[in-house]
Parts: structure tokens; C-alpha cells; sequence
């Protein structure tokens, strides 16, 4: 029984494990965009909370506007996690604010946006200028595409051996 030694079970525990990693990595990839649009929409709903109720109820519009800098500081602890993520070697993913789907586009009209959103911008300018210095300096443009084989890999295993025995075992089923 091959999936029995220790080296073919550690071997498809590796290859499933980065088919896992990459199936993540789409989902992070989409949920990102989805709690930035979220903290975003969130911003506007209070901003315009506090000013419907600063002459209606002030005290009530006291309270919303402590709960929006408490809720901004999280966000903006959040923003600054997923920034220094975005910096790391393989990211895919975007920083950018989406537009819920059903969402009056026009709320956030007039209003400026949260503070945290500066942090967003400047990680985008620091991207573009980072890929334009390497254009200019080399004289050549620069691709960002990743050749599976650079991806440094903390277990030494054979791929071929992978390939073989993923192989060996859908022919073992078959029969």
C-alpha cells in the first residue's frame, strides 16, 4: 500500500495543503475587499447618524459619535494589519473599498471619508511607485507573476513524487 510510507502520507499531506493554502488565499483575497467596504459603509452610517441627531438629540448624538471613535480606532488598527499583510512576499490580493450591492451610492455623498482610508491611498502610491522605480531602473518592465518553482518550500519534497503517487492512487481506484 503505497499511501501507507510515511514519505508518500507526509508528501499528500503537502500537496493538499498547498491546494488548501491557494483556495484560502482567493477567499482572503475577496473577503478583504469585503471588510474594507464594510468599515467604509459603517463610517458613513454614523457620520450621518451624529449629524441627524445633533440638534434633534444631542445627548443621543454625544453617545454615537464616542461609539464611532471607538469603532474608527478598530478600524483603523485593521487597516494598518492589512497593509503591513499587503507588503508581504505573495500578495495577491487589493486594497480597495467595494460598493455593497443594494447600497444607495449616493449616502456617501458630501462626506469625507474616515481617516483610515489615508492608509489604503498611500499603500497604493507605494505600490505604483515601487513598480515604476523597477521599470526605470532596469530599463525593462517588470512582471509580477510568480513561477511556482521560486515559492521556497519548508519541507523538502519531491514534486515528481507527489505527481507519481496522486497518479498511483487514482489508478489503484479505478481497478
Amino acid at each position: 500500500m503505497p499511501w501507507a510510507e510515511p514519505s508518500h502520507r507526509e508528501a499528500t499531506t503537502y500537496y493538499f495543503g498547498i491546494k488548501r493554502a491557494r483556495e484560502e488565499i482567493v477567499r482572503l483575497n475577496v473577503e478583504i475587499t469585503r471588510i474594507l467596504t464594510f468599515m467604509f459603509d459603517t463610517h458613513i452610517d454614523y457620520y450621518r447618524a451624529v449629524q441627524r441627531y445633533v440638534i434633534e438629540d444631542p445627548p443621543l448624538a454625544h453617545s454615537l459619535s464616542r461609539q464611532w471613535q471607538y469603532q474608527d480606532r478598530i478600524n483603523e488598527s485593521v487597516v494598518r494589519k492589512l497593509v503591513q499583510a499587503s507588503q508581504l512576499w505573495g500578495f495577491t490580493g487589493k486594497l480597495s473599498i467595494g460598493s455593497r450591492i443594494g447600497r444607495d451610492t449616493s449616502l456617501s455623498s458630501g462626506i469625507p471619508p474616515p481617516h483610515w482610508a489615508t492608509l489604503i491611498e498611500s499603500e497604493s502610491m507605494i505600490d505604483s511607485d515601487l513598480e515604476v522605480s523597477l521599470a526605470n531602473e532596469n530599463g525593462v518592465e517588470v512582471g509580477l507573476a510568480v513561477d511556482e518553482d521560486e515559492i521556497p518550500r519548508e519541507i523538502n519534497v519531491d514534486t515528481g513524487l507527489i505527481v507519481q503517487l496522486i497518479e498511483q492512487l487514482s489508478t489503484s481506484n479505478d481497478t
